[in-house]
């Protein structure tokens, strides 16, 4: 959803021009573009990644007990996608999931200006999740706290190991650094 909110937004740089990715015939920020980004892009923009979390945190706060962090039963059905596995002390946890996703997609659309920006920024966030993860331990029960930070760990790998893309030496024929190596490196992490 994130995604096809900010697909949208996004410009391929052609000289001093920026033009649509979908359209490399529409300049960006400019008539029609600017009509679609300010009329659909934003909106979808601001319901999915601002409202929506923002509104889960206050109707969650309407309905945790203030003095016990037990959460009402009425409260748990209601909300049983977005509070099962999670720990009653860290009921909000999803949020923090879905603003790590909009980061991570907000950043792949809207960077243009360099791969290397883009993955390092995603990196950076996979790199905070992952710290956050480790020291909150979120879930209710271990084996789900292993295997968020089992995930996040192939994540880094995986950003870390596209960095040899990156590298001019590797990407000779004498060190040409295969996706079936990279690819082969994330199914054994």
């Amino acid at each position: 959803m994130h995604a096809n909110a900010l697909q949208d937004l996004g410009s391929s740089e052609s000289g001093p021009q920026m033009y649509l990715v979908g359209d490399l015939a529409q300049k960006c920020y400019t008539g029609q573009h600017l009509q679609w980004m300010l009329g659909l892009g934003l909106p979808m923009l601001l319901l999915y990644v601002v409202m929506i979390p923002v509104g889960l945190v206050f109707e969650m706060r309407r309905t945790v007990h203030h003095t016990v962090v037990k959460i009402k039963d009425e409260m748990r059905r209601w909300y049983r996608w977005v509070l099962d596995g999670y720990s009653d002390r860290f009921c909000y946890w999803e949020v923090v999931c879905i603003v790590r996703k909009s980061l991570v997609v907000l950043i792949s659309t809207q960077v243009s200006y360099s791969y290397e920006a883009r993955s390092l920024l995603t990196l950076l966030i996979v790199v905070l999740s992952l710290a956050l993860n480790a020291y909150f331990q979120p879930f209710d029960k271990s084996y789900l706290n292993a295997l968020e930070t089992l995930s996040l760990v192939n994540s880094f790998l995986t950003f870390f190991a596209g960095h040899f893309y990156f590298l001019p030496a590797l990407n000779t024929p004498q060190y040409n650094v295969s996706t079936a190596h990279l690819l082969s490196f994330a199914v054994l992490t």
